[in-house]
């Protein structure tokens, strides 16, 4: 797979929730006012890597996720089969396998504006928002597992 193209989006949540790198440890959901949004520009603005794909094995879009902070890129990794975080990485050109921590493959919903991000390293699991045990307000993104046919509108992106 050959980088192709890259486009800046926000990521929100089915409940409206901006995604934001909170730190450098963790990538957090949180509802945000436009005062908040204007001031969190780097922080809450996702660049999404396209990649060609050239396998008959994938359908949809290979993306890589990640945030520009401090004149690094925060890349969105799977860490377990259900944990996401941030990892600073300098994004490949070219990706020769088809499994990768940082890749995902980008799915849009039939008739909605909303979008799926399936990993590449753990089938069946997909981006996903999960409140914080110690506060509702905010959502962690993990990956959840699904089915393709499951409902789920916590694995639901809306890029804005």
């Amino acid at each position: 797979m050959d980088s192709e193209m890259c486009i800046i989006r926000k990521l929100q949540s089915n409940d409206d929730k901006i995604l934001l790198l909170h730190g450098d440890t963790e990538f957090q959901a949180k509802l945000l006012g436009i005062w908040e949004q204007q001031q969190c520009q780097n922080d809450c603005k996702f660049n999404i890597h396209i990649y060609n794909n050239s396998s008959t094995e994938i359908a949809g879009r290979a993306v890589m996720l990640y945030v520009k902070k401090n004149g690094k890129m925060m890349v969105a990794c799977c860490s377990g089969d259900n944990g996401i975080q941030p990892k600073q990485m300098v994004l490949p050109k070219e990706i020769k396998e088809n499994k990768h921590e940082a890749l995902f493959i980008m799915n849009k919903l039939k008739g909605t504006d909303r979008y799926m991000f399936e990993s590449t390293m753990y089938q069946n699991r997909f981006l996903g928002f999960e409140p914080l045990d110690n506060d509702p307000n905010l959502n962690k993104l993990v990956l959840r597992l699904k089915g393709y046919d499951e409902p789920d509108d916590s694995c639901e992106v809306i890029l804005i």
